[in-house]
């Protein structure tokens, strides 16, 4: 019972002592020398590591410094890039504003021309049917003439109406024929 009372008494010291004792004597207890070895050996890997670390951080940062620069150089190539594809489109479209307006400015003056071409042509067509006009009222003036002239050719010889029909039968005969 005493053996009892010991050991929970140490139970019970060793809750109220500092817990990281606590876990260091259970580890050389369980481990001994074998964790010591270890941890030296962790020491020395982490030595030596430590070294290697440094030159890899080290050639990453001079890697960083090396991509930045190239990065801003190529930001610059590309603002320098997209500043003289902005001027080459200006410069484009100002060609093609002009391009259209003397396009409009030909249309406009084709339209003109081609209106100017009609007005000719419906004078010159309007003169030509105004003279048409005038000769048929000629011709039919002078048939006019003709016909008085004759009737009064026909009056003047008293030509019997029978002999005048007989006339005019023979000649709507002969127009049929």
């Amino acid at each position: 019972m005493l053996f009892l009372k010991l050991f929970f008494n140490e139970i019970i010291m060793a809750e109220k002592g500092n817990e990281t004792e606590n876990l260091s004597r259970i580890k050389e207890i369980l481990f001994g020398e074998d964790l010591s070895s270890i941890e030296e050996r962790f020491d020395n890997f982490k030595n030596e590591n430590i070294a290697a670390f440094q030159e890899i951080k080290s050639d990453f940062e001079k890697k960083m410094v090396e991509f930045e620069k190239l990065l801003s150089q190529k930001q610059k190539q590309t603002e320098t890039t997209v500043k003289e594809t902005q001027e080459i489109q200006e410069t484009f479209k100002d060609t093609v504003e002009k391009n259209i307006s003397n396009v409009n400015l030909e249309i406009v003056k084709e339209k003109t021309k081609i209106q100017e071409t009609i007005q000719k042509i419906e004078d010159k067509n309007t003169e030509k049917l105004e003279n048409l006009i005038s000769d048929i009222n000629k011709s039919i003036a002078e048939l006019r003439d003709l016909l008085n002239s004759k009737f009064e050719e026909i009056n003047d010889k008293k030509i019997d109406s029978k002999d005048l029909a007989d006339l005019f039968q023979s000649i709507a005969d002969k127009l049929k024929s």
